[in-house]
């Protein structure tokens, strides 16, 4: 068997639109924002694979894995943010981004699998982050969410399931007049360890927290 490339690929022809509105909010010393947004992507080309023979063998030539057009993809979605401050040093940002897609086969839909490229599967709908902070004289305190809906990952020629989640971080700093910083930082703090490329099954991120001491001149 081997793996051999394809001199008849199309290229993919990737098209974007997007429509955004920024707005300023004085009075609460904020920002909002928000976009949406519409992809084409046509002849998408797909991976080889073991499951599929591009060129079936003869009794003088091997068989031939190679790298086809599979699929035409469209993705649509929006994104709403927004940003401020508040009075005694509170700060706090916010955003979450929804997407929807849409992948045609060629074929049938396993070869999108077989190929890596079932996007629709892949691409969690919802996914966000929420920011807040403080920091007076020589104190800054900050804690982070990031979180993402269920969606689905490859394992092999498999998907699999991998559940929504939400992680947590922060940090902690304090800065000496010498330029000397100090600082406690902490990844993943909900939980030991959490799924988040790949289902219970694979490797997860586990919780991490890091002293660090930085200098300024």
């Amino acid at each position: 068997m081997l793996i051999a490339g394809n001199p008849d690929l199309a290229p993919t022809i990737v098209t974007n639109y997007e429509l955004s509105y920024d707005r300023a909010i004085p009075q609460l010393d904020a920002k909002v924002s928000a976009k949406i947004f519409f992809q084409e992507m046509d002849d998408v080309k797909g991976q080889f694979s073991g499951n599929i023979l591009d060129i079936y063998p003869t009794l003088t030539t091997n068989a031939v894995l190679s790298y086809e057009n599979v699929s035409d993809s469209d993705m649509a979605g929006f994104e709403l943010s927004a940003s401020g401050k508040i009075k005694g040093g509170f700060h706090w940002n916010a955003d979450t981004t929804y997407t929807n897609v849409v992948d045609a086969s060629y074929t049938n839909d396993q070869n999108l699998i077989f190929r890596k490229v079932d996007y629709s599967a892949t691409s969690p709908k919802f996914r966000g982050n929420l920011a807040g902070g403080w920091a007076g004289g020589p104190w800054t305190v900050d804690g982070y969410i990031h979180y993402v809906t269920k969606f689905d990952s490859y394992n092999g020629n498999v998907l699999q399931a991998v559940p929504s989640y939400a992680s947590f971080a922060g940090r902690i700093a304090y800065r000496f007049h010498d330029g000397v910083e100090l600082g406690l930082n902490g990844q993943n703090l909900l939980t030991e360890q959490q799924a988040q490329a790949m289902g219970n099954a694979g490797l997860k991120a586990e919780r991490r927290v890091m002293f660090s001491v930085l200098k300024t001149w």
